[in-house]
Parts: C-alpha cells; sequence; structure tokens
C-alpha cells in the first residue's frame, strides 16, 4: 500500500504546486514508466491585430520547446489566461491544445478576443448641467482600451451627478458606433435629463414629543419653497437622519432610532414626498457620576468637570463634553495616555455613570517639528511654540501655540499632531505643526491710476510684505502721485529683535497736497517714526506693550500764534505708548475673544515742538460665536484731546470708515466734526457677520453710534475766505464739559468682505444715516435726505 499512496501524493503535488522542470525525479521508477512529458512545439497567437505578440509571450507561462507533464500544462496554461486577463486587454481567451500526426509534440492556440479602442466620446442632450463638469465626472480617455464595466461605470457616474443636481429621473443610454477610417469605436451617452425633482412634503411618524416643524430643522434636505430650491440629495437625506438621532440623543431619547423613510413621487414625476417614521423610546435622565482612578487626580476635582446636573435631561452632548473635559485634567498634567472607560447604569430612568480611569505613564516632548512651512522658515513658527523639547505634555499650552501660530496670518490652517518618538521612550512624544501656507499668499502688491474731482489724476503703488524673506518680518513701500497730491512712505519692522520678542522698527514719510480751493493752503508733511515693542508675560501673556517716538514738520503757510488753541503746522516731537491685550481667536474674521488697546500720547511739551496736548484713545472689541455660524462683533471707541497747541490734524472727525475715527457707514466721509474744534468721541458699533464662503467671503449686517464733540467752531471767515478760527487758548473749555453721551448719530446697513490674492480684504459698506447730517465747513445740521452712503473698504489681512 506504500507505493499507491505515495504516488497519490506526488500526483496532487503536480496539480496544486506546478512548475515549468519536470518532476519525474520525484516519482518512483513504476510511475516513470506511465506518464511521459510532453514538449511544446509551437505557440500561436490568433485574435490579437493590435496587441503585440511579444507581450503576450511575456504574459504567458508556458514556453516553445519546453517539455511538461500534461497535469503540470494544464496548470500553466490556466495560469497563463489568468495573467493575461489581468492586462485588461481582452473580452475572451480561448486556448486549444493539438497533437498533430506529423509534429512530435503539442501545439497550443490562443484565440483572442480584444477589447475595443475608444476613438472619442460625445455628449447628447446635456442642456442643465454643463460639458466639462460631466467630463470631470468620467474616466474612460480618448485612444485607451475599455471595457462594458468601464462604460457602466461611467454612466452611473453621470447619473449620479444628475441625481445630485435633482434631476433624480434623468436617463443615459450609450451607444457604439465603429469608425471605419481608425478601427476604433466612438462612445455616444444620450442624456434624458428629464424634470428637476424637488421635495415637496416631509412629515414624520411615530413623533410624540416634537412637531414636525422642528424635526424639519435637523434635516440638510429642505421643503421646496419660494425663497428656496427643495433639491433632494440621498446623501444629504441621509446625513440628516443622523442628525435626528443625535437631536433626540441631546433631549435624553438614548433609544430612539429612524425606523425607515419612504419616498413617493406625484403623478407628474416632479415632485417628491419623504416620510420619515421614528422610534423615540424613553427620556433619561443624568443621575450621578462616579471615577475609579489612582489618585492623581482629586475625585473633587473631576467632579468639577461633569457638566450634567443631578436630575437633568441626559444630554448625549454634555456628556461627550465630560468625558473630553476630564480627560483634558489629565493631559494638562502630562498624561498624554489617559484611558477613559465609562460605564452606565440604570435606574428606572436614571442613568449613573462609572468612570474607570487608567493614567499611564507622563508624557514628555522629545522633538518639535513644524511640516508644510514651504516660503515660511521654522524659527518664525518655533518661537510661537510654547512647549519645548523635554517639557511634560501640556494640552492647553499646544492648543494655545496653534492659536498663537495662527494669529501670524501666515497660515490658512494650523493643526497640531503627536506622534511617537523614534528610538525614545514609550511616553515620548513628538510634537508636530502641520501648517498650511496662505494660498492667496501674505503679502499684498497694487499698482494704478484713478481720477478724482478734487486731486485729479493720482497714479498709486503699493507693496506690503508682512513675512519678508520668510523671516516674520514686515517691510512695506507706498506711493502716490498726481498733479496736486504727492505721497511716499517706507517702512520696515522686526518683531523679534535679536530673536526676543521684542518689536522694533520705524518708518519714513513725505506727503504734499496743493490747495486748490481759495480758502485751502498747501500742505507739506515730512518726518519719521520709530518703533518699540515688548511682549509682556504680566498680568499675562496676552498683553503687549509698543512705544513710538513721532517727529514731523507739517507746514501749510499760515502764521503760527502759539497764544492760540489749534496750530495748523509746526514741528511735531511725540512720544506714545500703547497697552494691548489680544486673546482673539483668529487674526482676521475672529468668532471669539477680546482685544483692549490703550494709548496715551505726549506731543510737544517736555519733548519740544510747536505743540503742547496730551492724547489718549481706548478700543475695545468683543466676538461672541451666536446660532448656525453667526458672529455678533462689538466695538466701542472713546478718545479725548487735552491741553494747549493743539495740531489741527489731530483734532477728531467721523464718518465713513475709513481714515477717520470710529465707525460712522451712514454719514459722509469725514463730515462728523468736520467743522468743530473735536478735542473727543464716541464711536460704538455692533456687527452680525456670516461666512457665506469661510475664508473668502462673508456677509454682515451692521448698527454704528457714535459722535465728536466739539461746540468750538473750527473755521472763522476773515473776508477773504475761511481760516482756522484764532480761538485763545485760555478761553477754550474744558473737553469734559463738551461731552454728551445722548447726542449721539446713528445708523444701519449691510456690507459684505471678500479676499482678494495678493490685495487684501476688500468690500463694501451700504449705510444709511438715522440722525441729522452736519455741513462740512460750516457744522450746520441738516435733516438725512435718506440717501445711502456707500463705503468702498480695503483693508490688508495682517
Amino acid at each position: 500500500m506504500v507505493v499507491p499512496i505515495r504516488k497519490f501524493i506526488l500526483a496532487s503535488l503536480l496539480l496544486f504546486f506546478p512548475a515549468r522542470e519536470s518532476l519525474a525525479q520525484l516519482l518512483d521508477p513504476s510511475m516513470r514508466s506511465t506518464v511521459r512529458e510532453t514538449p511544446i512545439d509551437d505557440i500561436l497567437f490568433q485574435g490579437n491585430p493590435t496587441v503585440d505578440s511579444s507581450l503576450i509571450t511575456g504574459a504567458i507561462h508556458l514556453r516553445k520547446g519546453e517539455s511538461y507533464l500534461p497535469p503540470v500544462m494544464r496548470q500553466l496554461v490556466k495560469s497563463s489566461v489568468e495573467a493575461l486577463h489581468r492586462l485588461k486587454l481582452f473580452s475572451d481567451i480561448r486556448v486549444d491544445i493539438a497533437y498533430p500526426s506529423d509534429r512530435e509534440g503539442a501545439v497550443l492556440t490562443f484565440h483572442f478576443k480584444e477589447l475595443p479602442t475608444l476613438a472619442t466620446t460625445e455628449l447628447k442632450g446635456n442642456k442643465k448641467i454643463k460639458e466639462d463638469d460631466i467630463r470631470a465626472a468620467m474616466t474612460l480617455l480618448d485612444g485607451q482600451v475599455y471595457s462594458p464595466s468601464s462604460v457602466e461605470k461611467d454612466r452611473q457616474s453621470i447619473l449620479t451627478l444628475y441625481r445630485d443636481k435633482g434631476y433624480l429621473l434623468a436617463e443615459i443610454k450609450v451607444e457604439e458606433t465603429l469608425e471605419e477610417a481608425s478601427g476604433r469605436n466612438r462612445l455616444t451617452f444620450s442624456i434624458a435629463e428629464g424634470t428637476k425633482v424637488n421635495v415637496r412634503y416631509i412629515t414624520f411618524a411615530g413623533n410624540n414629543l416634537f412637531k414636525d416643524k422642528e424635526l424639519r430643522k435637523r434635516l440638510s434636505v429642505k421643503e421646496n419653497r419660494w425663497w428656496r430650491s427643495g433639491d433632494f440629495q440621498e446623501e444629504k437625506l441621509r446625513s440628516g437622519l443622523d442628525s435626528l438621532v443625535d437631536f433626540y440623543q441631546e433631549k435624553g431619547l438614548l433609544d430612539a432610532a429612524v425606523t425607515g423613510h419612504e419616498i413617493t413621487y406625484s403623478d407628474d414625476k416632479r415632485h417628491l414626498d419623504i416620510q420619515v417614521t421614528l422610534d423615540e423610546g424613553r427620556r433619561y435622565y443624568f443621575g450621578n457620576a462616579y471615577f475609579v482612578h489612582n489618585d492623581v487626580v482629586e475625585t473633587r476635582a473631576l467632579q468639577a468637570q461633569v457638566v450634567l446636573d443631578s436630575g437633568e435631561v441626559f444630554n448625549v452632548k454634555k456628556f461627550e463634553a465630560t468625558k473630553f473635559q476630564v480627560q483634558s485634567v489629565f493631559r494638562e498634567q502630562g498624561y498624554l495616555f489617559v484611558q477613559l472607560a465609562d460605564q452606565r447604569s440604570y435606574r428606572d430612568s436614571i442613568v449613573d455613570v462609572t468612570f474607570t480611569i487608567k493614567e499611564n505613564s507622563i508624557a514628555h516632548i522629545q522633538k518639535v517639528h513644524v511640516r508644510g512651512n514651504t516660503k515660511t522658515k521654522d524659527k518664525v513658527v518655533r518661537r510661537e511654540v510654547k512647549l519645548f523639547p523635554g517639557d511634560i505634555f501640556r494640552q492647553s499650552l499646544v492648543m494655545r501655540s496653534q492659536r498663537d501660530i495662527m494669529q501670524l496670518n501666515y497660515f490658512d490652517g494650523v493643526e497640531p499632531n503627536i506622534e511617537p518618538t523614534e528610538g525614545g521612550d514609550e511616553s515620548d512624544v513628538d510634537l508636530v505643526f502641520d501648517v498650511k501656507e496662505k494660498e492667496a499668499g501674505t503679502g499684498t502688491f497694487s499698482a494704478g491710476a484713478a481720477y478724482q474731482a478734487r486731486d485729479g489724476f493720482v497714479g498709486t503703488l503699493g507693496l506690503q510684505i508682512p513675512n519678508f524673506m520668510g523671516n516674520g518680518q514686515r517691510a512695506e513701500m507706498n506711493v502716490e502721485y498726481g498733479k496736486y497730491k504727492e505721497l511716499f512712505s517706507v517702512g520696515f519692522t522686526e518683531p523679534w529683535f535679536l530673536d526676543t520678542p521684542t518689536l522694533v522698527g520705524g518708518n519714513l514719510f513725505y506727503s504734499f497736497y496743493q490747495g486748490r480751493l481759495a480758502n485751502e493752503f498747501d500742505y507739506t508733511s515730512y518726518g519719521m517714526r520709530l518703533h518699540l515693542g515688548r511682549r509682556l508675560t504680566w498680568p499675562d501673556d496676552y498683553f503687549s506693550v509698543r512705544t513710538s517716538y513721532n517727529l514731523t514738520q507739517n507746514d501749510n503757510g499760515q502764521r503760527q500764534d502759539p497764544s492760540n488753541l489749534i496750530i495748523p503746522s509746526g514741528l511735531e516731537s511725540s512720544l506714545s505708548a500703547t497697552l494691548v491685550r489680544d486673546d482673539k481667536d483668529l487674526p482676521v474674521f475672529p468668532t471669539e475673544g477680546s482685544r483692549y488697546a490703550l494709548t496715551l500720547s505726549q506731543v510737544g511739551g517736555p519733548l519740544q515742538g510747536s505743540f503742547d496736548y496730551v492724547q489718549g484713545d481706548i478700543k475695545v472689541n468683543w466676538w461672541f460665536p451666536t446660532f448656525h455660524k453667526f458672529v455678533l462683533g462689538l466695538e466701542t471707541q472713546f478718545g479725548m484731546i487735552y491741553g494747549d497747541n493743539i495740531q489741527s490734524r489731530s483734532l477728531y472727525q467721523m464718518g465713513g470708515l475709513l481714515g477717520y475715527q470710529g465707525k460712522l457707514r451712514g454719514y459722509s466721509p469725514g463730515s462728523i466734526g468736520n467743522a468743530r474744534v473735536g478735542r473727543s468721541f464716541f464711536s460704538f458699533v455692533t456687527e452680525l457677520s456670516y461666512p457665506i464662503v469661510p475664508g473668502t467671503f462673508y456677509g454682515l449686517a451692521f448698527f454704528d453710534a457714535g459722535n465728536v464733540f466739539g461746540n468750538l467752531s473750527k473755521y472763522t471767515d476773515d473776508g477773504s475766505g475761511l481760516r482756522f478760527n484764532a480761538i485763545p487758548r485760555d478761553q477754550a473749555p474744558s473737553p469734559f464739559d463738551e461731552i454728551d453721551f445722548t447726542d449721539l448719530r446713528r445708523d444701519i446697513g449691510l456690507g459684505f468682505r471678500l479676499v482678494v490674492p495678493m490685495v487684501g480684504i476688500m468690500g463694501f459698506d451700504f449705510g444709511w444715516g438715522l440722525d441729522d447730517e452736519e455741513e462740512i465747513r460750516t457744522g450746520a445740521r441738516r435733516k438725512q435726505d435718506g440717501k445711502m452712503q456707500v463705503n468702498f473698504v480695503v483693508e490688508q489681512g495682517f
């Protein structure tokens, strides 16, 4: 019995483990006498007019002139056919094995049916969707070999595109036409778009606790109304059903489920109705939270992180927030790998939760990496990171680092990540900041010409580089030149002098304006400003301080009288200090946080020069996230000038948006206070903004209120035209006595902001004043005529 069993095993090996070499040596003498190898005399190919024979020869597993045992040959033929099919060039392959009488061995003939080659694709009937959008969804390319499955795949992709647009009844047929000249096929996709199907009604069944109206708000698919389209998308419906379950779980209905939904079409196939069936289940309430841990953190400290009160409806969203805050307590102490398991126990409708905590070991930072910064140097990012190699991991410092890097405004996004170290301790990690450079760039360049009735033609050239050479430095240059106006300025700022958080900078400037009216004088101003600033760590590290020294020569050709309150020209020597606390979350379009800025300036006096007064300004901003993605922004400003010999250009004016104090967008630019000696002002702004396209396009609505306080007339007519009023400084009232917060101008309006590459932030604000206007030069009040004021906005987004 030994020999037959051995023969059986060896024969099985030949079937399942074929090899090109003969296995006869494995057989015993009796098997070698009955099993003979067959040589292959020839291998022929038929039906492959376009596929090269050498490609086929290289793919098959048999070779002409070699000999194989019959079972080996059969297995190699099978594997060769499989290999040829993997080339995706043939729709059918058949192999014949013949043993001609005039030949010693076998002749193998491979019969092929090649897949067709695509000449071109043609689209017909597409009116609602552009051809470019359809072709972007297709994978077929001219000149490639294609199969029925690839054609069907593209047909389904086009159908999906139409369904996403609401054309649920669209039909597509594909026709093949042979082009005799090329021998290739042309595919024609004939599209019957049908009518667009809109959602007519969305109803619910099984909802006893919430009305249909409340549940419809949770769905992304909406009913068709005159103010919105009711486009239907299956994917949006599925995600909306998930949102429904989330909504119920936030209301304590932990067992709630969507048990099904039904879609029915109207008779004319133009509308569809959706009915969603729900099982609301019962409502649960939170009981108590218990903690099982290793006493690294006291239980009462963990209890303080529970945002659910005992007896409160069990809100799953709040429960997840509790888990996050408990984990954050441990991660703040370095336990990055803390594990938190929660187990719920039920007492009728009361849910108690036991949190089992495993702290694991303390994590240390081994390396800090910066990735994705193609323009900005590593050191510019690293100096904003609050964690260093060797430090214990702190979650709050990671988030603060992310915020400070974003405040640079060089990046569209900053994502912190944790990676295991290579070759380090298991508790060591690498801290990685993946940054995405701004696609629009951080610098702006502008050049052009404009005509103004007042100034004539004016050519402009501007260049601002806030991230000069990738070093985080700021360089800027601006030039304006016209027949009646000239301006030139150049500046440079280093925010990290000697690699310390010390700001050093300055700029030089020159301007000339030629007066064109009878009561206007030529005005020349030139000088320099020097800046020195420092980031502070007290009272907290959101504070910074900045000082500036300004030395400017102002000249308008008028005779100066030092006994007057207002002096139009002279040497200005001033020193100012600004204290800022800024904790807003984003540098532009913030969603939460605040910014406080207090500036005090000494002009002249002990600093010498032609002027002698003190000026103080305070500006406060708050941002609050509200419903949906709307952000409420509040801004209040107040300023006052106190002293003698006041520089006329330091007096306050309001109206419009840019170039003057505060915001009063419903009034002519600079009209409020233009004719009065405005030594104080107040402004309050409320804005509600919405990101129509986040990071790119924003809409806003606003309400402004404010005024310039000052009862003295700035101009007087001496017979030759209006001139600055010669007010003796010892006869001027105190600026405190002129403040009247009950006398404010108000306006309302709408606007938008658009981020434009290489330009910055542009937009328009359209405002309507609600109170009296003020005549420029005379200061006389007049009633609003109801006309809209248009304010063009150009801001640098840094």
